[in-house]
């Protein structure tokens, strides 16, 4: 392909035509120059803006503060309060302790354990025909409240039913 005077002549104007559009280029540019400088007055303005945002931020710093302390005291009877929940705590133990709920529980569990051993000294007692399981049964009765105590571990409880059954 070769080019012809024409066609460079053609050329040379297009580029003119790009000179004139960087020329109104220019003017944009200096248009924006002014929005520029209209940006730094709106900057100004802004600064002074954050210079009050300051100030309502040191203000709110003192508020900050006196709300650490109102939080610290706060936090004292927090503890106070945690204090309150552990001796809550030592109540919940102490009635641990007292026994009321687990002592009840292990008369539960030693009375149905009585019941049990009774129920098949019976049955032992009625297949075996062996009176002496029937004195062990009488003596249970008697000593309900003993062996309530005296029953709340499996071990005795294991060897009298073995002894009962030898």
């Amino acid at each position: 392909m070769t080019l012809t005077l024409a066609d460079l002549s053609a050329g040379g104007d297009d580029l003119s035509a790009g000179g004139d559009d960087l020329s109104a280029g220019g003017d944009h540019l200096s248009a924006g120059g002014d929005h520029l400088n209209a940006g730094g007055d709106d900057l100004n303005v802004g600064d002074d803006h954050m210079s009050a945002g300051g100030d309502h931020l040191s203000a709110g710093g003192d508020d900050l503060n006196s709300g650490g302390d109102d939080l610290d005291v706060g936090g004292d009877d927090l503890s106070a309060g945690g204090d309150d929940l552990s001796a809550g705590g030592d109540d919940l133990s102490a009635g641990g302790d007292d026994g009321d709920l687990n002592a009840g529980g292990d008369d539960l569990s030693a009375i149905v354990f009585i019941i049990s051993t009774k129920t098949l000294l019976v049955f032992y007692s009625i297949l075996f025909k062996n009176y002496y399981n029937v004195y062990i049964y009488c003596l249970l009765i008697i000593f309900d409240s003993f062996t309530a105590n005296c029953l709340q571990n499996v071990e005795p409880c294991s060897y009298l039913l073995f002894f009962n059954l030898v």
